[in-house]
């Protein structure tokens, strides 16, 4: 995966084990402090997306997507 050696990645999969677990708010949070940090990279807009979509929060699914494509 090429992402994996980005400094955010760790982060990412933290968040999505986290949602896989069950633990959605937490994974959320920490997705959160990522756009924070990384929210001029539209990659991490597209994981945010890909949460949202598994939390089926299809408008946060949209908002994402748009926000990446205009990055």
């Amino acid at each position: 995966h090429k992402d994996c050696c980005q400094p955010y990645y760790p982060q990412v999969e933290k968040a999505l084990t986290l949602f896989a677990k069950g633990q959605k708010a937490a994974g959320k949070q920490i997705l959160d402090q990522l756009i924070v940090k990384f929210g001029t990279n539209y990659q991490i807009w597209l994981y945010r997306a890909d949460f949202f979509f598994g939390m089926e929060d299809f408008p946060e699914v949209e908002k994402s997507i748009q926000t990446a494509l205009e990055l």
